[in-house]
């Protein structure tokens, strides 16, 4: 009987150190979500260039702005402050995602950014602006897309 609970015992402790590799890996797929499309240093490397872009874009838009038919207009200032919104959330993904240790985290901000980005979108297609200015655009619509997928929006960001 004595013998038997030894192999017992040792049985459920192999079991259990054979076991832990899989618990590890799983608890470390639900944090990063590293579902291998996207890990957590890829989708923080795609939020810090929103971010940056984000800033020239606002800034890009307001000096195309001031140059163009819409100067002084109800349209330059609504999409000036479009702009500078979505600068803003770009920052506040950024900071709140920080190194990536729990996307969770920065998933409302994440989608606020990708509100606001569908919200300039459609602005964008309604105004002429640069070409400096739609290609700034061109690389934050890259940038949503990744995030987007990231955070498992299967549709696209425009969605």
């Amino acid at each position: 009987m004595n013998r038997i609970k030894k192999l017992l015992g040792v049985f459920i402790f192999a079991l259990l150190l054979l076991s832990l590799p899989s618990l590890a890996s799983a608890q470390r797929r639900d944090d990063n979500r590293d579902n291998g499309f996207y890990n957590a240093a890829q989708l923080k490397n795609a939020i810090n260039r929103l971010r940056n872009d984000s800033r020239d874009f606002a800034k890009f838009v307001d000096r195309d702005l001031d140059k163009s038919q819409y100067n002084g207009r109800n349209r330059e200032d609504n999409l000036n402050q479009l702009a500078k919104d979505f600068r803003d959330a770009a920052s506040r993904l950024a900071s709140r995602f920080g190194n990536g240790r729990n996307w969770n985290n920065a998933s409302s901000e994440a989608q606020n950014v990708i509100r606001l980005g569908n919200r300039v979108d459609r602005a964008m297609k309604r105004v002429q602006l640069s070409q400096n200015v739609e290609d700034y655009w061109q690389n934050i619509d890259n940038q949503l897309e990744e995030i987007s997928r990231a955070y498992n929006r299967r549709s696209g960001w425009r969605s």
